[in-house]
């Protein structure tokens, strides 16, 4: 939906929309400090960022093909500050939207290093000290720029592992060691529903006032996201029925290579959508979404069957 926005998914949705990725990296956090096998998950998220951002070179390298050639594409791409950018800042060389999974990796390694190579333990005073000067700094650089700086900054210094990953991350760190206080669910459906309309109405105030520099993150987001993993904690589903049995299936199974396929199935459709010479109506901006995902899950499953067909095979030889 962030990536697929109209009229009206854009000022009332999508604000509230942009609490995803810090969930996700709260959740990761959550799970991460809890695994006995913090290797194996850096190892896991290493190969899945190397082979996600070499499907994109290989996508866009074919696009550019019929164009202005691979070697160029290459040379677009390939530079210094493109590369100072990936390696400190996630920013991906193919696509943008796979800072994510080198951010996770940058949390992930970053962590075990201080825990498990250097033994330091960050107490909770300082943890939380952190978290508040990151996000901070994430926002006066990145929606409030303009307000505070009278200039835009661009959204790869503040979308990266240091602004939003890191803190999200270390949030989860906290929540498994019980730092923040249990909260009953009316309060946390509370603060969600006042926090979402918090967002919708910051982001409108500062679009319409022409003072936004980028809407990647928000004051209420860090309430919003943290409310919502800790809802979700206080109500696991021992006995889901079958709906929502099939949901958790699809977030645990399927949910990160849904984010990782999302833009590909995107491009190809606006590709399709050009090269037929369609004119969509403008009702399918609010159903495209949905479009999008449903192809995203259909891809995610198949390859998951397959490469599980394969793999069993393999293993029934042995």
């Amino acid at each position: 939906m962030l990536h697929l926005g109209n009229n009206f998914y854009n000022p009332y949705i999508c604000p509230i929309g942009r609490a995803a990725v810090p969930c996700f990296f709260i959740i990761s956090g959550f799970f991460y400090y809890q695994s006995k096998h913090k290797l194996r998950a850096i190892k896991r998220i290493f190969l899945i960022t190397i082979l996600s951002n070499l499907l994109y070179f290989m996508f866009y390298a074919f696009e550019y093909s019929k164009g202005i050639g691979v070697g160029q594409y290459i040379v677009q791409i390939v530079n210094y500050n493109s590369i100072f950018n990936a390696f400190v800042f996630n920013r991906s060389l193919v696509s943008v939207h796979l800072w994510y999974l080198s951010a996770l990796l940058y949390c992930m390694i970053i962590q075990y290093a201080i825990n498990e190579i250097f033994k330091v333990n960050i107490n909770t005073k300082i943890c939380v000290l952190i978290i508040v000067l990151l996000l901070s700094i994430g926002l006066i650089l990145g929606p409030y720029a303009k307000i505070v700086f009278g200039k835009s900054i661009l959204i790869t210094y503040t979308r990266n592992v240091w602004f939003i990953g890191l803190p999200y991350f270390l949030i989860g760190k906290l929540i498994v060691t019980n730092k923040i206080p249990k909260l009953s669910n009316k309060l946390l459906v509370s603060i969600i529903f006042i926090f979402s309309v918090f967002v919708v109405i910051e982001r409108n105030l500062l679009v319409n006032s022409s003072l936004i520099n980028n809407e990647e993150n928000f004051i209420g987001i860090s309430f919003l996201a943290v409310s919502i993993v800790l809802l979700a904690i206080n109500n696991p589903i021992y006995e889901p029925n079958k709906f929502l049995k099939c949901i958790a299936y699809c977030g645990k199974n399927y949910s990160l290579s849904i984010y990782i396929v999302q833009m590909m199935v995107i491009e190809i459709l606006e590709l399709l959508v050009e090269k037929l010479g369609l004119q969509m109506p403008s009702w399918y901006s609010y159903i495209q979404v949905f479009v999008v995902f449903g192809i995203s899950l259909l891809i995610s499953v198949f390859y998951y069957k397959t490469k599980n067909s394969i793999q069993n095979k393999f293993m029934s030889k042995k």
